[in-house]
C-alpha cells in the first residue's frame, strides 16, 4: 500500500504542471483512473497470491466473501486521497473554479474504476492460473471495444470501464458531470454487485451457511437494476448507435452519391430537396477538385447525417459544436439549416481524401502509427476554402506579422497542431496546401499526402516547400482593417492556457441558455461569476454588460461600460465596447450621440455579420427620432416571429410617412424584413423585399443582393439570379466577390441538372 500512495501521490505532482491536468476536474479523474484501476488490480490479486487474503470460495475462510470485498474496496479508496490533496493545494498556484464539481469527477471516475478493476481482480482469483493474464485480456477487450464504437458509431463520445466517460473533441470546452456517467457508473457498481453476492451466494451453498435467498434477493434486484439501466441505455445517454440516429432524425433521402438523414420535424420536403441538391453542387465541386469520383471508387454512397441544432447533435453525436466525417465509415456528420449553409465543402472533403490515404483509418499518416492531422485539416480547409473578408492566405499573412502565427513545421505533429487554438492551425495549414495545390496541381498533393513524402512528390523538402509559402503570404498587401480583424479573430488562447476552461466552457452555455429562454437575470449572475474567475477577460466582461443590460438595468450597465473603457484593448475589442455605448445612449434617447459612437465604431476591422449590425443602427440612429419597431429589432433580443413582425411594421411605418422614397432608412428597413423572410426558407417572399432598392452603405446593400440572387435561385428564375451574383464579382468585399463567384458557378449547375435530377 506505500507503494501504491507513492505512486499515485507521484502521478499527482507531475499533473500539476501538465496543461489542463493541474486542477481537480475531468481531465486529471481520467488520469488518475489510468493510474489507480491498475494499481487496485495488481493489488487485489496480489494480496491473494501472498495469502493476505483468503481465496474467495475456500470453505474455511473467517469472513464472508462480501465483507471481505467492502474492506478491500474502502482501502483501495484511501488511493483517491492523495491526488485530491495534491491538487486542492495546487489551486494556490492554478485556479482552481469548481472544486464540488472536481470532487464529484474524482469519486464518479476514479472511485468508479477502482470499483471495476478490484471486482475483476476479485472474479479473476478463482481462476487456478493466469489471473492477472486473464484479467488484462478482459480489459485490453473491452477497451477494443470501446476504441471500435468510438470510430464505426457516430457518436464521438463514449463509456469505459477505466475512464468512465470520454469527452470527445476538446473544441468542446464547456463540460460538466453528465448524467449519462451516472447512469454508466451506477450500472457498474451494480453489476459489480450482482458479480459479488454471486460469489456469496456459491460460497454460503458450498459451505452451508444460511441467508442465501437474502443475498439471492439481492443479487436479482441488482441484476435487474443493470439489466434495466443497459435496456435503455440510449434514453440514458450511454449508448447511441447507428439505427438509434437513424430513427431519432427520422427523414431519409437518398440522391445519385447520398443517403442523407435528416430531421424531419425541422425540414419539409421543399428545405430537404435543397439539402439534397447542396449535397450534389459541393459533391461535383470536389469531384473536380480532387479529380476523382470517391463514391464510384468506394462502390456505395455516402452517408450523411444531418442535425438541425446543437441540442439534437449533442444527443446523437456527443458534441455541440464539433462536425465529424470518417473517411473509412464513409459518413460525415454535419448541421445544416438553410441553403448554402458553408458546412458542406470541409466535411466531405475529408471522404474524399480516402482514395490517395493510407492506412486502415485512411488518413494522413506519419510512418505507420501517427496521423498527420495538420494536412488531414489542412485539405479539407483548402478544399472548403470558406469566403471571407480575410481569406485563408491574407489571414496567414496577417497572423505573422502580427506574430500570432506558430511556426507551420510545428503543426506537422498532433501535439503541435492541437496545442494551437484551432481557428490558428486550420487556417496556416489551410492556406498552405491549397498554396501546393494552386502552384503544383493536385495529383502532386495526392502523392504526398497518404505518407508525408514530400521529398518525392515534390522534389523538395517540406521545409523548403513552407518557405516558400512563406515568401508568398508575406508578400501579400493588407490593408489595417484586415490586421485589426485579424488580430480580433486569431488572438485567442487553447483550451490548455485558459483559466478553468471546462467550467468557465459549461457556465458559459448555461448563460446563453439562460438568455434565449428570456431569464436574463439568470444569465447575468453566471456572467458574473464568469467574470469573477477570469477578471482579465475583456469578452467575459462584454457578454456580462450585455446581460446587465438584457436585464433592464441600463445605469448599471453604462457604469460597468465606463470601467471597460478604461482598460488597454485592440480597436476591435475596443469596437465592441463602443457598440455597447451606443445602445445605453440609444435607450436613453441620447440619439446624436449613439449614432457618434456607431459611426467610429464602423470604421474599424470587424467579422462582416458584427460590422453590418453596426452600420444598421449607425442608419437607424441617423434620423433624430428613431421609431420603437427599428429600436425593438435592433436592440432587444428577438425571436425569428418577433424580428419580422418588427422589420415589416417598421417598412410599413416609413411608406405611410411617406418617407419610403429609396432613401437608405426605408431599404434598411425593406433589406432587414427581407432578410427575415429569407431566414424562415419563404423565398419567393423575400425576392419581393429584397429587390425594393438598393442602399448606399455598401455592407448592408452588397449582403441585400446577395440574399436577393440566392432567393432567386431558389426560387428557380436562374437567369435573374446570374445577373445579380455577376453584378457581385468585383465588389470590393473579398467575401462578397468569393461568394459571388460560387453563386454563378451554382447557377450554371443548377442549369445542368433539372429539379428531381439528383433524385435516383
Amino acid at each position: 500500500m506505500k507503494l501504491s500512495l507513492f505512486l499515485v501521490t507521484a502521478c499527482a505532482v507531475v499533473m500539476c504542471f501538465t496543461p489542463l491536468m493541474g486542477l481537480l476536474g475531468y481531465e486529471s479523474a481520467v488520469a488518475m483512473a489510468l493510474v489507480i484501476g491498475p494499481i487496485t488490480l495488481m493489488s487485489t490479486l496480489r494480496q491473494f497470491d501472498r495469502g493476505d487474503l483468503e481465496a474467495v470460495l475456500a470453505l474455511g475462510r473467517r469472513h464472508s466473501p462480501f465483507s471481505d470485498f467492502l474492506a478491500m474496496w474502502v482501502r483501495h479508496s484511501v488511493l483517491l486521497l492523495p491526488p485530491v490533496v495534491v491538487l486542492c493545494l495546487n489551486a494556490v498556484r492554478v485556479p482552481n473554479c469548481d472544486l464540488s464539481m472536481g470532487f464529484w469527477f474524482f469519486i464518479v471516475i476514479v472511485g468508479g474504476a477502482s470499483l471495476v478493476c478490484q471486482c475483476l481482480g476479485w472474479v479473476c482469483s478463482v481462476l487456478p492460473r493466469w489471473q492477472l493474464g486473464v484479467a488484462v485480456a478482459i480489459i485490453l477487450i473491452e477497451v477494443g471495444l470501446f476504441l471500435w464504437r468510438l470510430a464505426w458509431q457516430p457518436p464521438i463520445t463514449g463509456h469505459e470501464w477505466l475512464i468512465g466517460y470520454f469527452s470527445g473533441s476538446i473544441y468542446d470546452e464547456g463540460l460538466s458531470l453528465p448524467s449519462s456517467l451516472l447512469w454508466y457508473r451506477m450500472m457498474l457498481v451494480t453489476g459489480c454487485g450482482c458479480v459479488v453476492l454471486g460469489l456469496e451466494w456459491i460460497w454460503r451453498g458450498r459451505t452451508g451457511r444460511g441467508g442465501m435467498g437474502v443475498v439471492l434477493g439481492g443479487g436479482l434486484v441488482l441484476a435487474l437494476t443493470t439489466g434495466w439501466i443497459y435496456a435503455h441505455g440510449y434514453e440514458l445517454g450511454i449508448k447511441v448507435d447507428r439505427d438509434d440516429a437513424f430513427e431519432a432524425l427520422g427523414g431519409h433521402i437518398q440522391t445519385a452519391h447520398f443517403n442523407i438523414h435528416y430531421d424531419d420535424t425541422a425540414l419539409d420536403q421543399e428545405a430537404a430537396d435543397l439539402l439534397a441538391r447542396d449535397h450534389e453542387y459541393i459533391y461535383d465541386r470536389h469531384a473536380q477538385l480532387f479529380d476523382l469520383d470517391i463514391v464510384t471508387w468506394r462502390g456505395e454512397k455516402i452517408r450523411s447525417y444531418v442535425y438541425p441544432n446543437r441540442d439534437v447533435q449533442k444527443r446523437l453525436l456527443g458534441s455541440r459544436n464539433t462536425l465529424v466525417a470518417r473517411p473509412w465509415t464513409h459518413e460525415m456528420h454535419i448541421r445544416w439549416t438553410q441553403t448554402d449553409d458553408g458546412v458542406l465543402a470541409h466535411e466531405m472533403a475529408h471522404l474524399f481524401t480516402a482514395e490517395f490515404a493510407h492506412g486502415p483509418l485512411q488518413l494522413a499518416m506519419r510512418g505507420r502509427f501517427f496521423i498527420d492531422i495538420g494536412l488531414v485539416e489542412g485539405i479539407a480547409y483548402a478544399a472548403d476554402w470558406p469566403a471571407d473578408v480575410l481569406p485563408g492566405h491574407e489571414a496567414s499573412a496577417a497572423m505573422r506579422r502580427l506574430e500570432l502565427a506558430p511556426d507551420l513545421r510545428s503543426l506537422f505533429n498532433v501535439s503541435g497542431f492541437w496545442n494551437q487554438p484551432g481557428p490558428s492551425a486550420y487556417t496556416l495549414m489551410g492556406s498552405f496546401v491549397r498554396y501546393l495545390i494552386d502552384e503544383h496541381g493536385i495529383s502532386t498533393f495526392k502523392k504526398a499526402y497518404g505518407g508525408g513524402d514530400f521529398q518525392t512528390a515534390y522534389g523538395r523538402s517540406v521545409d523548403e516547400l513552407i518557405s516558400e509559402w512563406e515568401t508568398f503570404v508575406d508578400g501579400l498587401v493588407l490593408t489595417e482593417a484586415q490586421t485589426q480583424l485579424a488580430r480580433f479573430r486569431y488572438s485567442r488562447q487553447t483550451i490548455f492556457e485558459k483559466v478553468c476552461a471546462r467550467t468557465i466552457g459549461d457556465l458559459s452555455i448555461q448563460a446563453r441558455s439562460a438568455t434565449w429562454r428570456g431569464d436574463h437575470e439568470q444569465a447575468m449572475l453566471i456572467w458574473e461569476q464568469i467574470v469573477n474567475f477570469e477578471p482579465g477577460s475583456v469578452d467575459h466582461r462584454i457578454q456580462w454588460v450585455g446581460a446587465v443590460m438584457d436585464a433592464g438595468l441600463y445605469a448599471d450597465a453604462m457604469t460597468m461600460v465606463s470601467e471597460l473603457n478604461d482598460l488597454e484593448m485592440a480597436p476591435s475589442m475596443a469596437a465592441r465596447v463602443d457598440e455597447l455605448e451606443g445602445d445605453l445612449l440609444w435607450r436613453s434617447g441620447d440619439h446624436s450621440s449613439a449614432n457618434t459612437v456607431y459611426d467610429g465604431c464602423r470604421r474599424v476591422g470587424l467579422p462582416e455579420v458584427l460590422s453590418r449590425r453596426l452600420e444598421a443602427k449607425w442608419l437607424a440612429t441617423s434620423q433624430p427620432t428613431p421609431s420603437e419597431y427599428e429600436t425593438r429589432y435592433l436592440l432587444d433580443g428577438n425571436s425569428r416571429a418577433q424580428a419580422l413582425y418588427f422589420a415589416m411594421s417598421w417598412a410599413e411605418e416609413l411608406g405611410e410617412r411617406k418617407q419610403l422614397q429609396r432613401d437608405d432608412l426605408g431599404g434598411l428597413a425593406e433589406y432587414l424584413t427581407g432578410l427575415q423572410l429569407y431566414a424562415m426558407g419563404e423565398w419567393g417572399e423575400a425576392v419581393k423585399w429584397l429587390d425594393a432598392g438598393s442602399m448606399s452603405v455598401a455592407s448592408l446593400d452588397g449582403q441585400r443582393r446577395l440574399l436577393l440572387a440566392r432567393a432567386l435561385r431558389v426560387s428557380g428564375d436562374l437567369i435573374a439570379a446570374e445577373e445579380v451574383y455577376r453584378s457581385l464579382l468585383n465588389a470590393s468585399s473579398s467575401r462578397l466577390s468569393m461568394m459571388a463567384a460560387d453563386g454563378v458557378a451554382r447557377t450554371e449547375w443548377e442549369r445542368s441538372h433539372p429539379t428531381g435530377d439528383h433524385l435516383r
